[in-house]
């Protein structure tokens, strides 16, 4: 009994000196700061798809692969141009309940700074895939480039609200006590849509409108005035 009531007397005394030990917490301030910059986008993301109905699955793959294999084949003419096979699918199509049919699709990705360039593979792809839809982004390049600079910017600006808050307050400085980098910018832009498959054959290169995205950097951190 006196060995436990020791111990509980040391444990005591132990936390005393380690609450004694930390510092004082007081005119602590949580405050932000960001920089942001519109810049152009340089980079284009085209999906496509074949896609094929009827009553045997296996010819429908048949069909969809080989509209995907041509349309790989022409873009190896394309260097410039990214490519990738996405998603397939085979499904089936109902009607009252049973099942009438199968439908079959796979999607093609393709991304490019040589916008131009997708602009005219899209053209000619369209003789035989559906576009499903564009997004213009900022290539990983520029926005590493530009938001080197967005962090500078942000942490000057960091800096000097903090100054304005200490001399404002009648303090000499302040101490950082933390610091948070945050990056942000909106989705890519999604221009078009799914166009029919019998109209693939008239179908025109889309007209590209690269447009700009915002790139954003937000310091958020915390200061204790001295």
């Amino acid at each position: 009994m006196k060995r436990k009531v020791l111990l509980l007397i040391l444990c005591l005394a132990l936390a005393g000196t380690v609450w004694a030990d930390e510092p004082p917490r007081y005119d602590r301030v949580q405050l932000d700061a960001s920089a942001e910059v519109r810049i152009a986008n340089d980079t284009l993301i085209a999906r496509l798809y074949a896609q094929a109905e009827g009553k045997d699955p296996a010819a429908l793959a048949g069909r969809v692969n080989e509209h995907i294999r041509w349309a790989v084949e022409r873009l190896k003419a394309r260097p410039a141009i990214r490519v990738q096979t996405e998603s397939y699918s085979t499904q089936p199509v109902y009607r009252d309940g049973t099942i009438t049919g199968w439908r079959v699709r796979q999607s093609l990705r393709l991304e490019s700074t040589d916008i131009p360039a997708v602009g005219e593979a899209l053209g000619e792809l369209q003789q035989r895939l559906a576009l499903a839809g564009l997004q213009f982004t900022v290539s990983p390049a520029a926005r590493r480039q530009h938001e080197d600079r967005l962090i500078q910017d942000a942490l000057r600006a960091f800096q000097a609200r903090a100054r304005l808050i200490a001399d404002t307050l009648g303090h000499s400085g302040y101490r950082l006590v933390h610091l948070a980098i945050h990056h942000g910018s909106p989705g890519p832009v999604t221009r078009g849509g799914a166009l029919p498959m019998a109209a693939l054959a008239e179908a025109a290169p889309p007209a590209l409108e690269a447009g700009q995205t915002t790139l954003q950097v937000t310091v958020q951190g915390e200061i204790e005035l001295r």
